[in-house]
């Protein structure tokens, strides 16, 4: 329209980094200065970038590493700007940091140090009132993603202390996450698989098998609603993706268990879950696990 516009000559722009300047102020520690790289590259993915993204750019290149900077954990990786390879988590936040770690994975962005992330979350983040009975967690906040990604960051730096030797304290991140965002009031989720793998790994095997026990009867009773269905109703795209995840889970639920030696809690969720598809079969074996499921599910 015979307008000017302004524009970025390049789609891949770098942040310069002054190794001596960035452990001299904290941002990394002595003892990993060998992994600070040279400069933090930026690739812009995009054929245009909004304001805010350009304010993101602005901060950076002014700050100049003179102060921390933050993103927190519940945005979305759209506005990460392509850094994710450059985040440190260290709770509610992942810190920019020169230092260059592979991602992980969804949610699992940048790399963790246990010493700064173990004393946020342990000893000085106030985790509110979510544990308190008295305070109603509706369906919007107990499925926003904001809380998932809390349980997910205790078991990142949990996999990271064992990585380390520390299982004491990766026993403990565990455990704190279940007091601070206890499953009664958050419900679980599948992601809780991950624990029980590792409460089984480090040895602690009432609290796995009590997890296990509670995560079976949520997808027991999921599959146990969508078999009572219509089989046209029971055809839905997405009831049938919940149908496959729950599987899903039982079948890991099962191998965990078994490999862990809990072989009656193993042929409990395997007995229960096959009864629905198999109704007319009589099993032998009825162990606790089936009767509380049983009387969960009329509740």
């Amino acid at each position: 329209n015979n307008e000017m516009v302004d524009y970025i000559p390049t789609k891949n722009v770098y942040v310069p980094v002054d190794s001596q300047k960035v452990i001299a102020n904290g941002t990394v520690k002595a003892k990993d200065a060998a992994l600070i790289v040279d400069k933090v590259e930026i690739p812009i993915k995009k054929n245009n970038l909004n304001k805010s993204e350009l304010m993101v750019l602005d901060i950076i290149a002014t700050n100049n590493w003179e102060r921390p900077i933050y993103f927190g954990i519940g945005m979305g990786s759209d506005n990460y700007m392509g850094l994710e390879d450059y985040f440190q988590l260290e709770g509610a936040a992942y810190r920019l940091v020169p230092i260059k770690t592979k991602n992980q994975g969804y949610y699992s962005f940048g790399r963790i140090d246990t010493d700064i992330l173990y004393d946020n979350v342990m000893n000085k983040f106030e985790w509110g009132n979510i544990k308190n009975p008295k305070v109603n967690i509706d369906h919007f906040h107990d499925n926003t993603i904001a809380v998932m990604r809390y349980r997910n960051t205790f078991l990142r730096l949990a996999e990271a202390l064992i990585e380390e030797g520390k299982k004491e304290k990766a026993i403990a991140a565990l455990d704190k996450s279940l007091e601070e965002l206890p499953t009664d009031q958050v419900p679980i989720d599948n992601n809780i698989l991950n624990y029980i793998a590792l409460y089984y790994d480090l040895g602690e095997t009432e609290k796995a098998d009590n997890l296990a026990r509670e995560l079976a009867i949520k997808n027991y009773q999921m599959l146990k609603y969508i078999n009572s269905l219509a089989p046209s109703d029971a055809q839905s795209g997405e009831l049938q993706q919940e149908q496959r995840m729950s599987l899903e889970v039982i079948r890991y639920l099962i191998a965990y268990t078994q490999r862990a030696g809990r072989y009656d809690l193993a042929k409990a969720i395997q007995n229960q879950v096959e009864s629905l598809y198999n109704p007319t079969s009589v099993h032998p074996y009825q162990p606790e696990l089936e009767r509380t499921i049983d009387s969960s599910t009329q509740s």
